[in-house]
């Protein structure tokens, strides 16, 4: 995990040979950060006043050809289309599980995900992908 948030303690805590926690890095680095990773991961929960509104952490790691895993919660489904990631049920951490080991032991998955995760970025966040996207929108208004 990366950051320092409110939970960073009560992780260091728990002492797990698997679990580590670094320190927030400068912007610039984040992308070789996410580079790095195997799997990403967006467990965001649902609250009666709360869904993830823009999945920010999400679009970067799409971005970065990671392959995903995110929740039901509010943009990440979208963000998760066209077999960019795999999508489970917000708060539901036997699905969320079920989900990183798929990812884990199926490397062809993984690389597979990757892959479309990064193209799925390219069509919706690149500047084209944008421009594409309002002419879309535009067209459709008229």
């Amino acid at each position: 995990l990366l950051g320092s948030g409110s939970l960073k303690q009560s992780l260091l805590d728990r002492e797990e040979s698997w679990l580590r926690v670094l320190e927030p890095v400068p912007h610039a680095q984040v992308a070789p950060f996410l580079q790095s990773l195997d799997v990403f991961a967006m467990p965001s929960h649902v609250t009666p006043d709360h869904e993830e509104h823009d999945g920010h952490a999400l679009m970067e790691a799409l971005a970065c050809g990671v392959s995903c895993v995110g929740s039901d919660s509010g943009i990440i489904p979208e963000l998760l289309d066209n077999n960019a990631g795999l999508v489970f049920t917000a708060g539901d951490i036997e699905e969320l599980t079920s989900q990183l080991l798929r990812l884990v032991k199926d490397t062809s998955l993984r690389q597979n995900l990757g892959a479309n995760a990064a193209q799925q970025a390219a069509a919706l966040f690149s500047n084209d992908g944008i421009a594409r996207q309002k002419i879309r929108i535009y067209a459709n208004a008229a």
